[in-house]
């Protein structure tokens, strides 16, 4: 009897060894588990700035290069109002250069 009772207390104290050890494999999933989350949730909160960032930057860059070309175009309207003016100079000046060979004739 003492033989059976002794492989009984063997089996319950391998049987509470394992179930102790299962329940601290399962704990540690568990917290493995609640890292993931926290991670994932990390990221996703990145990946949503990276994205606000980005469509900030984008908008900026868009208001940069819309103040360029706008620059860019009354720098050529300046130009060609400059040209112009010398045009008209210049035929002012044929035209007075004319009236001159005119008068003297």
């Amino acid at each position: 009897k003492n033989a059976i009772y002794a492989s009984m207390g063997n089996e319950q104290a391998n049987h509470q060894f394992l179930m102790q050890r299962l329940f601290g494999v399962w704990k540690e999933y568990r917290a493995e588990q609640a890292v993931q989350r926290f991670y994932e949730e990390k990221i996703a909160q990145l990946m949503t700035q990276f994205e606000d960032d980005a469509a900030e930057l984008m908008h900026a860059q868009g208001l940069k290069i819309y103040s360029l070309k706008m620059a860019l175009a009354e720098m050529k309207a300046q130009s060609e109002r400059k040209l112009l003016f010398q045009y008209c100079l210049q035929k002012w000046d044929d035209c007075k250069y004319q009236r001159q060979l005119q008068d003297e004739l």
